[in-house]
């Protein structure tokens, strides 16, 4: 129910602006004055992957159009987490309800870029991809730039998906990949094929990678051995009154909740998934580490992830853990492309896609399913580095 009121309410705004805009309210892009952009993304959070890929877009935009013709808006859900990224660019707050700033923030600018990277999907949170459509909708309903860049789609539940197909027609969608090419276009949604826009992100110099790693315990030879645990079971996020009305009450719901009105999913069926998740992982990394010799590392792309990183020192005892909560983007990178770097020395490290959860290193064995893990390891020798 909280879903379709957050829905129905986003829609309501976009068609007041549809409305106003067919009566002559609002303004156009004019010559001579700076093309203000809003990027509407998941940023604030720690997610290394959300902050990369937004960093680059900024870039990419600036570089093409001329830093002195535009001026850049991006979304923040917290000033500090986000503080020192996206260099000349200012940051707005998004509040956890946030279709009265979104309703106002498209029409300060004279075009919307959405930059997340799971757009269109229910896997995360609904509230996330009604977030992103209105964004494009609320651009398009006053016929300005419209875009989605680096976007990914998936299966999306019937209210997200009919509103998707509504409100996001006419934008453009640049996907990363071509199952959501495909999926969009089975909406009568506009697409280009591109790619992830983190590729080309430029992290610190591996010197500094090469000096926290061995401040970390590395002895400089030793090939690393990288691992990205997750929580996979808490998903998807789910707005709920009823759920923020108890924990205001009465306390209860207070190990789920996420913020505000947004709560994870759980229960004893989660946490038993969870236990023999996180046992799988860590005996098949424990394993592995017994039969090669590597310098474990546990990395927490995500700063929700850092339970997990934690919960897999049970079986990796004394393993280092970088959170992204303490790592900023820039530092967390540098370590996972200094990592692939070392494992294959003939290569240049390629840019890192931090999105995927898992990084090319020495042996990546990711935040990915049990039955996943036999076919992963090991998957590294000298002759992969040719």
């Amino acid at each position: 129910m909280t879903d379709f009121l957050l829905v129905a309410w986003v829609s309501a705004l976009i068609e007041i602006r549809r409305i106003g805009w067919m009566f002559g309210l609002g303004r156009r892009w004019e010559p001579g004055e700076k093309l203000r952009l809003l990027f509407a993304g998941y940023n604030g959070t720690r997610n290394t992957g959300s902050d990369v890929r937004v960093q680059e877009m900024l870039r990419q935009v600036r570089h093409v159009l001329g830093a002195g013709n535009v001026d850049f808006s991006v979304m923040t859900q917290n000033f500090e987490r986000s503080r020192g990224y996206f260099e000349g660019t200012r940051q707005v707050y998004l509040p956890d309800v946030y279709p009265p700033f979104l309703f106002r923030e498209a029409r300060q600018n004279h075009g919307v870029i959405a930059c997340e990277g799971s757009m269109f999907k229910s896997k995360f949170a609904n509230a996330l991809a009604t977030m992103m459509i209105g964004s494009l909708g609320l651009a398009s309903a006053e016929n300005k730039l419209s875009l989605a860049y680096g976007a990914e789609a998936g299966h999306m539940d019937p209210l997200i998906a009919d509103m998707c197909a509504r409100y996001v027609h006419d934008s453009l969608v640049i996907t990363r990949n071509v199952e959501s090419q495909t999926l969009l276009r089975k909406l009568g949604i506009s697409t280009e094929l591109g790619t992830d826009t983190a590729w080309t992100f430029e992290p610190h110099p591996p010197e500094y990678a090469r000096k926290t790693l061995r401040a970390a315990g590395w002895d400089e030879k030793t090939p690393i051995l990288v691992l990205c645990p997750i929580h996979p079971f808490v998903w998807p996020v789910k707005a709920s009154i009823a759920k923020y009305i108890a924990r205001v009450a009465t306390g209860a719901y207070k190990e789920s909740q996420y913020r505000t009105v947004y709560f994870f999913q759980s229960g004893d069926e989660i946490d038993k998934k969870y236990r023999h998740y996180v046992s799988a992982f860590g005996k098949a990394a424990a394993a592995f580490r017994q039969r090669h010799q590597v310098f474990p590392i546990l990395v927490a792309m995500e700063r929700l992830d850092a339970q997990a990183c934690r919960s897999m020192l049970e079986f990796l005892p004394g393993a280092p853990v970088f959170t992204s909560d303490v790592y900023d983007m820039f530092q967390l990178v540098s370590i996972l492309t200094t990592a692939w770097s070392l494992a294959c020395p003939a290569w240049s490290p390629p840019p890192v896609s931090p999105w995927t959860s898992a990084s090319a290193t020495s042996c990546a064995i990711a935040g990915t399913s049990i039955s996943s893990l036999p076919s992963m390891m090991p998957i590294w020798s000298p002759s992969s580095c040719k």
